[in-house]
């Protein structure tokens, strides 16, 4: 009985969650036709989805297991139309084997599943170092397209808590003004540009931007704008060394213990 109150209440969270939020994100965007019935089958088959991944999270893992590589490989290909890189790869990489170990355990072979555990967990482990490699090439390709310097000006800053790491901190992110081509800009990059300490409304700061043109994504941000002073990039790497430093030592610390013991 309380699994069956378990099964509808994971029922009517995902679907009514997906709704309500499909609901608000058409309303947001003012959708129709087309576009519009797109957008419903994608929320109902992603509340749909879910919903089976934690009902067969207790009956059958390997189901759960295709049920979330799949959305896996959908999220992979669709960025991987935007911009290309081997982090993507290595994920696409991970999540295909992962389907197939899967279905080689529902389907009971189990010859090459300890070759694939060990393919998955090396690719798996690997992923920090790529996303670390895949970023540098993404900086450095900005760098090279953002070779105009203008001057802009701080209007607005921002308090947040980046919820990303762990501990949380508060983050600052500045919204600027600048003038381009006779034109007016307001710019703001949540994901890229914030820092630890307060930025001051009215200071002058150097932007680069793309001679060629610059294309504001949504809701924020642009490949096209780059700013020099980067927490995000500070972190990023601090974390890349942390889990590599850690992990090896953890390895290390095994591989003792085993050769003492």
């Amino acid at each position: 009985m309380i699994y069956m109150d378990i099964t509808i209440l994971i029922i009517l969270m995902f679907l009514g969650g997906s709704i309500l939020v499909c609901i608000f994100d058409i309303k947001k965007r003012k959708l129709v036709g087309i576009k519009k019935i797109i957008t419903i089958i994608a929320y109902l088959y992603f509340g749909i989805m879910m919903t089976l991944f934690f009902l067969f999270t207790a009956i059958n893992s390997m189901i759960s297991i295709l049920i979330f590589m799949h959305f896996v490989v959908i999220a992979v290909l669709f960025n991987f139309k935007k911009r290309k890189s081997m982090l993507m790869i290595d994920i696409l990489v991970i999540a295909i084997a992962s389907i197939i170990f899967a279905i080689l355990n529902l389907l009971k072979i189990t010859l090459f599943n300890n070759y694939l555990l060990l393919f998955i967990g090396v690719c798996a482990y690997l992923l920090p170092a790529l996303g670390y490699f895949n970023r540098r090439y993404y900086v450095a390709e900005k760098m090279k397209k953002c070779t105009k310097e203008i001057d802009a000006t701080i209007i607005k800053v921002t308090k947040s808590l980046n919820d990303g790491e762990f501990p949380h901190r508060i983050i600052y992110i500045p919204t600027f003004r600048f003038y381009l081509d006779g034109k007016d800009h307001i710019f703001m990059d949540s994901e890229e540009i914030y820092s630890y300490k307060k930025f001051i409304v009215g200071s002058k700061v150097k932007l680069f931007v793309n001679p060629n043109g610059v294309k504001f994504d949504y809701p924020n941000g642009s490949d096209d704008i780059f700013f020099p002073i980067s927490q995000n990039e500070r972190n990023y790497v601090f974390a890349i060394y942390f889990w590599y430093v850690s992990t090896i030592i953890v390895f290390l610390i095994i591989i003792l213990d085993k050769i003492l013991n």
